[in-house]
């Protein structure tokens, strides 16, 4: 499968949705453009959909990492939003998660990362 992604700029903020397999093929490439989009033009916020996501590897989590001290270093917010199954859990076991999902209870009005454990609910 390969990877795709959508870009769409309201104002200050960017929604990126991703889709597909995220490896090192993609990741370098990927993570580059989000460091652009936060250092072209004035950016405030920079929101990634891993909804449809269904593989990251660790160039992946690096990607995003660096997009996330670069995107930082110009005043901007990166987050990512909807990770679940094989993706949530190598952003949860790199810790990853912890900066790049913030959690909605801070009230600040951001959408929390869907959870997804793997298990069937009781």
């Amino acid at each position: 499968m390969t990877f795709i992604y959508t870009v769409d700029r309201v104002g200050r903020s960017v929604s990126v949705v991703t889709a597909g397999e995220m490896d090192v093929s993609a990741a370098g490439p990927f993570g580059t453009m989000l460091c652009r989009l936060a250092e072209s033009e004035p950016t405030g916020l920079i929101e990634v959909d891993l909804a449809s996501l269904q593989f990251i590897d660790s160039t992946g989590v690096a990607a995003l990492n660096r997009a996330y001290r670069t995107t930082s270093r110009n005043g901007c917010v990166l987050m990512v939003t909807n990770a679940t199954g094989l993706v949530r859990r190598v952003l949860e076991l790199t810790g990853a998660l912890a900066h790049l999902a913030p959690d909605a209870g801070a009230g600040d009005g951001r959408r929390s990362v869907v959870s997804d454990t793997g298990r069937p609910s009781a």
